[in-house]
């Protein structure tokens, strides 16, 4: 479509329920004019407006909210966003990696859902230790779990390996979300299957 944000496909993403209670799906926009070809946008459904509450309509921001700069990651891999809200807080984790180190998740965070702050890696992986991990991460998620005996607030993150060597399975870790640096820390640094 001429003059989208997302003339070479739309991808992989998350969706939410606004501040306003509308339904918002962020994904990842493919754009081959550009370098790096890969964004991530926000549609947003029509139901408040036209009353489609099997949401089949959606209306595409007419820009990127979330573009990969250089230094963050390595160019070119960047996609599958993961948003949630905390408090006052929008946090996105995008999908990275970095070539001889090891897979990632971007941290963003936001007040408003269109203008996004980098926060740095969640966590990267160890290439040389792990390279089924892959040099890159798709569709990243990070999750609460509860509280283990000691009452400690326990998260997991899951990942989908990319990349030269890496398998084809969801691995994940749980371990502590310090939202305050937007790191995650496992409690074992060595990753476990999902798909069994």
């Amino acid at each position: 479509e001429d003059g989208a944000v997302d003339p070479d496909g739309c991808w992989s993403g998350s969706a939410v329920i606004d501040d306003d209670g509308i339904p918002t799906i962020f994904y990842t926009a493919g754009d081959e004019s550009c370098f790096p070809n890969q964004r991530t946008a926000i549609a947003k459904s029509t139901y408040a407006d036209d009353g489609d509450l099997l949401l089949t309509k959606w209306r595409k921001h007419s820009q990127p909210v979330t573009i990969q700069q250089p230094g963050h990651s390595e160019l070119g891999n960047f996609r599958d966003p993961f948003v949630w809200k905390d408090g006052n807080v929008w946090y996105q984790l995008v999908g990275a990696g970095f070539k001889k180190q090891g897979g990632t998740a971007l941290v963003y965070t936001s007040l408003d859902m269109y203008n996004w702050e980098y926060q740095g890696p969640l966590y990267v992986s160890d290439y040389d230790k792990y390279p089924y991990l892959g040099t890159m991460w798709e569709l990243p998620v990070l999750l609460p779990l509860g509280r283990n005996s000691a009452n400690e607030q326990k998260h997991i993150l899951l990942v989908l390996p990319w990349g030269p060597g890496s398998s084809i399975d969801v691995f994940y870790w749980i371990g502590r979300w310090d939202k305050s640096a937007c790191r995650f820390y496992p409690d074992d640094e060595a990753p476990r299957l999902i798909d069994l």
